[in-house]
C-alpha cells in the first residue's frame, strides 16, 4: 500500500510515517495541501492519503475538495486526522470525501486501527 502523509508538522509526518513503514507502507509526504497536490500532479495516485485539516498555504478541507474533483484520484482513500470538522467543514465537502477520521492528538494503535481497516476495504 502507497500513504501520502499531508501535515505542516514534521513531528507528525514522522510518527505517522514510522507506523505505516512498520506494517510495510511506502511513504510519501507533503508539509501543505499545495506541495501535496504538486506530487499528485507527477501521476502518483497513492491509495490513501493522510490529511490534516489546518495547514498554510492549502488546508486540508481545499485538498481534499480538489482530490475529489478530479477522477484520477476516485480510488485515493482520504484519512482526515483533526479534531472533528465543524458544520462549516462538513458542508464543504460530498459527504463520501472522506473515508476515515483519525482524531488528534492519536496513538500508534488508533492510526494502526484506521490502516487495519483501510486493507480491509481495499
Amino acid at each position: 500500500m502507497q500513504a501520502l502523509l499531508i501535515d505542516d508538522s514534521e513531528s507528525v509526518r514522522r510518527f505517522l510515517r514510522q507506523v505505516l513503514s512498520d506494517r510495510g507502507c511506502e511513504v510519501l509526504e507533503a508539509e501543505n495541501g499545495r506541495d501535496a497536490w504538486e506530487l499528485l500532479g507527477s501521476g502518483w495516485v497513492p491509495d490513501v492519503a493522510f490529511v490534516d485539516r489546518q495547514m498554510p498555504q492549502m488546508d486540508g478541507i481545499d485538498f481534499v475538495s480538489m482530490v475529489r474533483k478530479d477522477q484520477r484520484f476516485d480510488s485515493m482513500r482520504i484519512v482526515m486526522c483533526c479534531s472533528p470538522l465543524t458544520t462549516v467543514d462538513q458542508r464543504k465537502l460530498p459527504p463520501t470525501a472522506i473515508q476515515k477520521y483519525l482524531p488528534k492528538p492519536f496513538v500508534r494503535e488508533s492510526i494502526a486501527r484506521v490502516f487495519h481497516d483501510l486493507t480491509l476495504t481495499s
